[in-house]
């Protein structure tokens, strides 16, 4: 598998979680106005104002400290501005809410991990990821990243 491959691969799967928690009407939140900033951050996300997105997650999350899905949207903005220190911590945020909320989770986790030279712990939360989604489909293979660390 080349690094381009996976890179498509991770984007697959961004883009699918992303779709997921736009698409859907219920959120972990009870907050509307948790979630008005959400949906305005979303909006911001798509056409890659990253600020402006973070400043409404900040907003979402000031009004429920357990609203998830926004956790894991902040998430997606520092990946794609290449803050992986800051990618894995609210990763890690999030995972502590629920272990089970995004499974993939963990898989990001060890690639933020990753590309930051810390691959001892990158493994530790690829092992988590296989782990967790034992017995679920998918396309992510961090036995691959495990090799390269």
């Amino acid at each position: 598998m080349t690094i381009k491959h996976i890179k498509l691969t991770l984007l697959f799967f961004a883009t699918i979680f992303a779709t997921n928690i736009w698409a859907q009407n219920e959120f972990s939140t009870r907050s509307k106005k948790a979630i008005e900033y959400f949906k305005q951050a979303q909006t911001h996300f798509v056409r890659n104002e990253f600020d402006d997105a973070s400043e409404l997650l900040h907003n979402a999350i000031g009004k429920d400290k357990t609203f998830k899905e926004a956790y894991y949207l902040q998430a997606e903005i520092y990946h794609a501005q290449k803050s992986y220190e800051q990618e894995f911590l609210i990763i890690e945020k999030a995972v502590a809410l629920d272990s089970t909320f995004f499974v993939s989770s963990y898989f990001n986790a060890g690639m933020a991990l990753y590309h930051t030279g810390k691959y001892d712990r990158a493994i530790e939360w690829f092992n988590l990821f296989k782990k967790y989604s034992k017995g679920k489909r998918t396309r992510l293979n961090p036995d691959a990243w495990i090799e390269r660390t």
